[in-house]
């Protein structure tokens, strides 16, 4: 998928219904990489600005970009002390190790050059400098049962996707020069209400119960704690065709 299609895709989507996380996730993302008052934070792929928002209520001085126009309107209201851009993640507009902090909360894995966006954000990490990365299981429980069942998984909501198990992303994020200090599973938490309307508590509770369930290899997601080192990343463009290769 190219740049051009990609940001269609996503336009379209935040035009409409948006993407976005219950605030108890950024909050936990924000736990684990500790940012300090007055340090600087890059939020890759920004979305709705959700997290942003939660970092400059710490004092930390908040950074984020989205490809799509509409994504950044909808941040920049939600996070209105933030300094938010419509800009393409795989070239930066800031000069390298220019921030302390940042993320990438399951988007790497939609663009059209992982390796590319992943080596820009190891760019502008200050040395020693640290990130959090959401990305998606290949064998999730609940597409694994529905393998199971019907004999077909369901379908992606995002125009774009790659999977991979939990080592396989780890050893991806290596290469590119970070190091994994832990990993934990995330299992989207359901939601009880839609607007100010209740929806199915035996939904509620059934979804509850198989996310506290489900063992950790066969998570929705993973979340990498990284840390920036200092190891020589590999050329650009090898690590395409060996990491999606599915070593």
């Amino acid at each position: 998928m190219s740049v051009e299609s990609l940001k269609a895709s996503y336009e379209e989507i935040y035009r409409t219904h948006g993407i976005r996380d219950h605030l108890a996730f950024y909050r936990w993302v924000l736990a684990l990489l500790r940012p300090e008052a007055g340090r600087r934070f890059l939020d890759v792929a920004c979305g709705e600005g959700d997290i942003l928002a939660e970092a400059s209520r710490r004092g930390v001085a908040a950074y984020g970009i989205d490809i799509a126009e509409a994504a950044v309107a909808r941040a920049l209201r939600n996070a209105p002390h933030a300094s938010i851009i419509a800009w393409d993640a795989e070239k930066l507009p800031w000069g390298s190790e220019s921030f302390q902090y940042a993320t990438c909360l399951g988007s790497l894995e939609n663009m059209p050059h992982p390796d590319q966006a992943l080596a820009e954000i190891r760019r502008v990490l200050g040395p020693a400098g640290w990130a959090c990365f959401v990305l998606p299981n290949k064998y999730w429980l609940g597409d694994v049962l529905e393998v199971a069942w019907r004999g077909e998984e369901a379908g992606s909501f995002q125009p774009f996707e790659r999977q991979g198990t939990c080592q396989q992303w780890r050893r991806w994020l290596t290469r590119h020069g970070f190091q994994v200090r832990a990993v934990y599973r995330y299992n989207k938490r359901p939601s009880l209400f839609r607007g100010h309307k209740m929806k199915s508590i035996r939904k509620f509770a059934w979804r509850s119960l198989f996310n506290s369930l489900c063992p950790f290899y066969l998570s929705w997601s993973f979340v990498y704690l990284c840390e920036k080192i200092h190891a020589h990343p590999i050329q650009n463009g090898s690590a395409t065709s060996q990491y999606w290769r599915l070593e």
